[in-house]
């Protein structure tokens, strides 16, 4: 954060104080700025804040703003006097030059509003409150959607999705789920340095929405109102299951295996002999919807040429929402000769 441009005034902080002495604790009952970051950028977020303050008996009051480095910028109240309910004070983040004759927005960087209050026989009391300018916009990183396909049937496998994502600083962060029409299902928020939000696959009645393509989104702004780029994606809703289909597997080697697929999964094989002994295995491998094949050498997993008999393919399919295939695994019998 930077201080005050030099177009900002150079009177440094003077308390006189006179008569008897009076100390913060006594006279003030709280004090504080609301919000305590402001970005004054014209975006209609953030562009003011207000000064709360409180006194412990009814006293003179007067505020004014400086930069952490002492420079006087403005006066945000003249002096005028005040009872002991809560009062407030409207804090425009401008100054007048009196030299340019113009009004500039203040700089970033931190301000100190100093709050003055003055009984009747004289004795001034000082309460300071930080006040910031931040226009900077916050960034968002490792933002991670995982997985990208989800099947909210309750098996245990890709139920549910995180959405999850680091900032340069802490915001207010909201993650809404929405379907292709773009009506809201859901939405998780939260302030901090990361944010972390799962859905299950449901709406905000709990119930589980249809297969489909959903948008997710990830808003979030800094604490001054600054907002950063909204990041976005899709998450599949998938709950049907793939089915294999026409199995074939030839007696010759390379021995190969037929199948069909009904849709995009990851396949992987296992092969036993007669007396059910696992012998070798293949995959696992993505394979694409149609007519594919896997092919043996028939060799053993130590890479010894395997005995003539009867074997077993056991195939093994998945879809990318981890759903199943109907018959987990499908096998099929063939000769090794």
């Amino acid at each position: 954060m930077s201080t005050v441009a030099s177009r900002v005034g150079t009177a440094n902080v003077s308390v006189v104080t006179s008569g008897a002495t009076s100390t913060t604790e006594k006279v003030f009952v709280t004090a504080y700025a609301a919000p305590p970051a402001i970005s004054p950028n014209g975006d209609d977020r953030g562009e003011y804040t207000t000064i709360h303050y409180q006194l412990a008996a009814a006293q003179k009051v007067k505020i004014e703003l400086y930069s952490v480095s002492g420079q006087w910028v403005k006066t945000v109240k003249p002096w005028g006097g005040v009872d002991t309910t809560l009062h407030t004070a409207k804090l425009i983040p401008s100054y007048y030059d009196a030299v340019h004759s113009k009004t500039f927005t203040l700089p970033e960087g931190q301000y100190l509003a100093r709050i003055l209050a003055r009984s009747s026989s004289g004795a001034i009391s000082e309460k300071t409150v930080p006040v910031g300018v931040d226009l900077i916009q916050p960034a968002s990183t490792s933002v991670r959607r995982s997985p990208a396909y989800i099947s909210p049937n309750g098996d245990g496998r890709n139920d549910s999705t995180s959405i999850s994502a680091s900032f340069s600083e802490v915001v207010r962060w909201v993650v809404r789920v929405r379907n292709a029409s773009g009506t809201q299902l859901r939405s998780y928020g939260g302030s901090g340095s990361t944010a972390a939000a799962r859905w299950h696959g449901n709406d905000s009645s709990g119930r589980v929405v249809p297969n489909g393509i959903y948008r997710y989104s990830l808003e979030y702004s800094d604490l001054a109102g600054n907002p950063g780029p909204t990041r976005a994606g899709n998450i599949n809703v998938d709950t049907i299951r793939p089915a294999v289909s026409s199995l074939t597997a030839t007696s010759a080697a390379p021995y190969t295996l037929s199948f069909n697929l009904s849709e995009r999964s990851v396949v992987s094989t296992v092969i036993t002999n007669a007396a059910g002994v696992h012998v070798a295995a293949l995959g696992p491998v993505t394979k694409s919807p149609g007519a594919r094949s896997l092919a043996w050498n028939g060799t053993s997993s130590d890479g010894r040429k395997v005995a003539a008999g009867t074997y077993t393919w056991s195939l093994f399919a998945s879809d990318r929402a981890a759903n199943r295939a109907i018959s987990y695994p499908v096998n099929k019998t063939f000769q090794v000769r």
